[in-house]
């Protein structure tokens, strides 16, 4: 049993797909912050966190498109998807709403 496992690791493509294979992104995440809008690529909006974070909205809804929104809302990052803004991390929103000011 050792000998075959000792064998199987030897092979390329299996340390490659190992190395490949991390933990799937949480389903979302709940952060508190303020909408930024950024006039680069056409207009992005991004979410600016209380504790420091900077997410790229995808798809922020019409409502919620003003430029100094405090909001609390769930998110769920992509880490696979590019952006032509590039201004932070892209994320989905799951749920969001109207917070208090900062």
């Amino acid at each position: 049993m050792q000998a075959a496992l000792a064998k199987l690791l030897k092979q390329p493509w299996l340390i490659l797909l190992l190395a490949c294979a991390g933990s799937p992104a949480p389903e979302g995440v709940e952060v508190t912050g303020v909408i930024r809008f950024q006039d680069v690529e056409g207009g992005v909006y991004l979410l600016e966190t209380e504790d420091g974070g900077r997410y790229q909205l995808l798809d922020l809804a019409r409502e919620f498109r003003e430029d100094g929104l405090a909001v609390r809302a769930t998110i769920r990052i992509e880490s696979d998807v590019m952006t032509t803004g590039q201004t932070g991390t892209p994320a989905r929103v799951i749920h969001i709403e109207r917070g208090s000011g900062r």
